[in-house]
């Protein structure tokens, strides 16, 4: 029986071929004595792995056949993997340092008594090589919304209470510490515990928080999650979706079926209640200020809102759906 390597790789690709070929050339030049398969799971129906695998014969290329988004297709790379740890890389990533190595000895140093989850480590734009802030402690709440609620912070800077947040994420990720969520641009787990804990990514998510709901069942299957700040990797950041409206919408559609996961259904409407409130409240006072241009975005957004929070409620609640659809934002891109 062959031998399994010590960490499987997986990178779900759309529609960045080149950047794809770069992370791989990457990882073969600067892993040095680590054993590892990379398995790029391919969304993009019109890219050919011809010339990748003519570089790089041992990578296994599935294709999903359609645009899965980023939980299928990692679940159809867990299917295939084979090495002790899985390591979640998005496509845009890259080594510049031999990061497989280090970082599966921080796990092993970290995971005595067997409780380790996932861990991540710094990512740093490769543009610009500013810290890129993917990690954190603090899931998304209707305490953290009530937070940024106009009254809240009147009330606040009335009473000279300081709204700083308690978690300095530029400061604390220079630091090994414990986390809540890890990012899914780089996080690696041991595949025994994927497979133990039923850890698979939730199908219903299309594209974004998936790895905050995969994060918080990590630590609801009794493990934590580390944040490794000896390690570096480097990530353009949004190469395969750019920067849109209809992006941003799509965070903001998915982060409504995160409440609905991750919270009882009386949260969830209080959430949405929360929601409500600030956007109205919003709204009012940036056309009270004559914020032409930002009045209309938040009210752009309320109207998504609006049509989706209900939405994901009727459609997602109590369990997935008959039809199995992702909860995908209706302008995001091109279906197939």
């Amino acid at each position: 029986m062959p031998v399994p390597p010590e960490v499987s790789i997986i990178i779900v690709h759309y529609r960045t071929p080149a950047l794809v070929e770069a992370l791989v050339a990457s990882i073969h030049r600067y892993t040095q004595s680590t054993t590892f398969e990379i398995i790029v799971v391919n969304n993009d129906s019109s890219t050919t792995p011809d010339h990748l695998l003519s570089l790089y014969p041992d990578t296994l290329w599935i294709d999903s056949g359609y645009n899965a988004g980023f939980s299928r297709a990692n679940n159809l790379g867990l299917d295939q993997a084979k090495g002790n740890y899985v390591l979640l890389l998005n496509p845009d990533a890259e080594f510049r340092d031999d990061v497989l190595a280090p970082l599966v000895a921080f796990y092993k140093l970290h995971d005595a008594d067997g409780k380790l989850g996932a861990v991540t480590c710094r990512i740093h734009s490769s543009k610009d090589g500013h810290l890129q802030v993917g990690t954190g402690i603090g899931f998304p709440s209707l305490g953290q919304l009530a937070k940024i609620n106009p009254l809240y912070l009147y009330a606040c800077r009335e009473l000279g209470i300081s709204t700083r947040k308690v978690y300095q994420a530029d400061e604390m990720h220079y630091r090994d510490h414990p986390v809540d969520f890890v990012s899914g641009a780089c996080a690696l787990i041991r595949r025994d515990k994927l497979v133990a804990s039923r850890l698979r990514f939730d199908e219903d998510f299309f594209l974004y928080y998936e790895d905050v709901n995969w994060s918080l069942r990590v630590l609801r299957a009794g493990y934590r999650n580390y944040h490794c700040a000896g390690i570096m990797i480097y990530h353009v950041n949004s190469a395969s979706t750019g920067r849109s409206w209809a992006k941003d919408m799509q965070m903001q559609v998915s982060s409504y079926l995160f409440y609905l996961r991750a919270y009882s259904p009386v949260k969830y409407w209080l959430i949405g209640g929360m929601l409500w409130l600030n956007y109205r409240m919003n709204i009012y006072l940036l056309t009270r200020a004559g914020q032409k241009e930002e009045a209309d975005a938040t009210l752009s957004s309320f109207k998504v809102f609006r049509k989706y929070f209900p939405y994901v409620w009727q459609k997602y609640y109590p369990s997935s759906p008959p039809d199995h659809a992702y909860l995908r934002y209706e302008a995001y891109g091109d279906p197939s």
